[in-house]
């Protein structure tokens, strides 16, 4: 009847509004997951765990908070018990489907995104699977700890493949897009360089053809006599070679020039593959030190929780001040921020590298941030620079496509001269017609001949002195870059030696700063204990450890970054790479 209807009407507009909130949250977790470089799939998953508890509690306290209206405890309310009990009701069954049809619907409407643009289509089985493994976390539930990994980064890492310093090196150089580019440059170097030398080798051509004419043609050019016959239907069979006797030095230089830039691609390739090995590093060393400090501050963290137990203990008792124990929330605050921001940052660094890597799917960084054991050089940077300029292949590289501009522009000088051949050939020739006049008696017969020609080029509005200024210019440009790449090698050297340098100095200094820090906390935590001492000491003391976590940890990275730079100015990190991360601990 229409008095139970309204209030029953009313409870399910508050409902709708309830789940549409819910609703927005979880897309919003997803999409920002997703923004981060985490999987679809995975990005589902994190959202629904980590908006399951909130969710639960707000529907929980909603529904106790209903309880006086369902059961018409409350007086002069009985009316608005249909409300409560749809509210209520519906809440619950709301809040269930919330966490798994939401995901469902976003997973298909991606899916339907992905098939339109033609790139790897999502089987639907994907979006079941989705569903089992959010329903059974959904009933197993269990309460999360703030302890080295939440549930979401173990279930991200078991499913994905671990990889160490070497296999992520030996996997970049042989599936990096960057690789893989530069190897379809030198295909096209190689094609260029056999097109323009098959112009000094002999042509050989078969030629056919078939004629129907107006009036009758002698058959075979050349031929008179008994031997002609005139038709007007012609076949013609013919196989003709041809050679370049000269044309001065134009395409033996064209070919040099080829030549000399498929030379330049290959050690384009060998440099790339350096590039490669350099920048896979440093991302490595980056997430190696970005997870150690993540150690360092979960220790930290469950260190504060224990002596906040204590402290509470303390307060009870009223030897403390509640003042002493809001500072430890306050830290205990700071420290989750910087956990959820070292998080966020090895997300995006995992997801750089994989891209880097060419590899397609998760993958997890085995975390071993050793110091590589490299012992540098007394030598002065005139030294590395002159042993650079012998094996840096970039300036290989620059050298021959210096050469081989040069080359192309004498080549297109040469062009205003003649070019002579040589050529010759036989062929057969044939009349079908019955009443055509001829000599002999042979519908078919052959012929053979030698000959040599001349092209020369009288005139050709400019194209040929256009393509000389244009490839005198590409020469100068190329020489600009051969320089440039010099004084960039000298840069570089310098560079990496002062780096290594402050990389080894920020290490020690780092090391007796973590020292005294720790020793400082002890005392701290003794005169704290006696009843001397203050809690901000000890939370001061707390902090200034985890900054010499933060500053060893950062040293060692750019310290074994530093002397791959040094390995890449010098050119030879291609066949040194496997030596740098094989030593020991130094």
């Amino acid at each position: 009847d229409k008095p139970m209807c309204m209030p029953a009407f009313m409870g399910m507009i508050f409902l709708a509004g309830t789940i549409i909130n819910n609703s927005i949250l979880l897309l919003d977790f997803i999409l920002q997951a997703r923004k981060k470089g985490v999987p679809r799939d995975e990005a589902i998953i994190q959202s629904v765990e980590i908006r399951t508890r909130p969710i639960l509690m707000t529907a929980s306290s909603t529904v106790i908070g209903l309880t006086p209206l369902v059961f018409e405890m409350a007086v002069g309310l009985e009316r608005l018990s249909p409300l409560g009990i749809v509210a209520a009701c519906g809440l619950i069954l709301g809040t269930f489907l919330t966490m798994i049809v939401i995901p469902v619907i976003y997973a298909s409407v991606d899916d339907l995104k992905t098939k339109k643009s033609k790139k790897n289509i999502v089987s639907p089985t994907g979006n079941v699977a989705i569903v089992l493994f959010i329903i059974v976390s959904f009933l197993f539930q269990t309460p999360k700890v703030f302890a080295q990994e939440d549930s979401s980064s173990v279930k991200s890492q078991t499913s994905a493949e671990k990889f160490d310093i070497h296999k992520v090196i030996t996997y970049a150089l042989q599936h990096s897009p960057d690789i893989e580019e530069s190897q379809s440059d030198l295909l096209s170097a190689q094609g260029n360089q056999k097109r323009v030398r098959s112009g000094l080798l002999p042509q050989l051509n078969i030629f056919g053809s078939y004629t129907k004419y107006r009036l009758e043609h002698p058959i075979i050019p050349g031929v008179a006599g008994t031997k002609q016959r005139f038709d007007d239907q012609v076949v013609t069979g013919k196989l003709e070679g041809s050679i370049l006797l000269t044309d001065f030095g134009k395409t033996y230089y064209s070919y040099k020039s080829a030549k000399d830039a498929y030379l330049a691609s290959v050690k384009s390739l060998d440099r790339r593959k350096e590039i490669v090995i350099y920048t896979a590093a440093n991302i490595y060393f980056e997430i190696n030190s970005i997870e150690s400090l993540l150690k360092a501050f979960y220790a930290q963290h469950q260190s504060l929780i224990e002596f906040k137990k204590r402290m509470e203990l303390f307060l009870k008792n009223g030897k403390i001040a509640k003042i002493d124990l809001l500072k430890i929330n306050v830290r205990l605050s700071a420290i989750e921020d910087k956990i959820e921001q070292f998080k966020s940052q090895k997300i995006f660094l995992t997801a750089q590298l994989a891209e880097e890597m060419g590899w397609e799917g998760a993958l997890k960084v085995e975390n071993t941030l050793e110091v590589i054991n490299f012992h540098l050089d007394q030598s002065s940077v005139e030294a590395y620079f002159n042993d650079a300029i012998k094996m840096r292949k970039d300036f290989k590289a620059a050298q021959n496509l210096s050469q081989s501009t040069e080359e192309q522009f004498i080549a297109s000088k040469r062009s205003f001269l003649p070019q002579i051949f040589v050529t010759g050939g036989t062929g057969q020739f044939a009349g079908f017609s019955d009443n055509a006049k001829f000599a002999g008696d042979e519908r078919w017969d052959d012929d053979s001949w030698v000959g040599a020609s001349i092209r020369f080029s009288l005139f050709d509005s400019g194209l040929r002195y256009g393509n000389m200024l244009s490839a005198k210019g590409a020469y100068h440009q190329k020489l600009a870059q051969e320089k440039k790449v010099r004084l960039t090698i000298y840069k570089d050297i310098q560079k990496a030696l002062a780096n290594i340098h402050s990389a080894e100095k920020r290490m020690q200094l780092a090391k007796d700063s973590k020292k005294e820090a720790e020793e400082t906390l002890r005392l701290e935590k003794l005169k704290y204990k006696d009843g001397e001492g203050l809690i901000n000491d000890i939370l001061d003391a707390e902090a200034t450890v985890r900054d010499s976590d933060a500053l060893l940890y950062g040293a060692i990275a750019d310290y074994n970054i530093s002397i791959f730079e040094l390995k890449l100015a010098q050119g030879d990190l291609l066949e040194k790479y496997l030596t740098l991360i094989s030593f020991g601990k130094k």
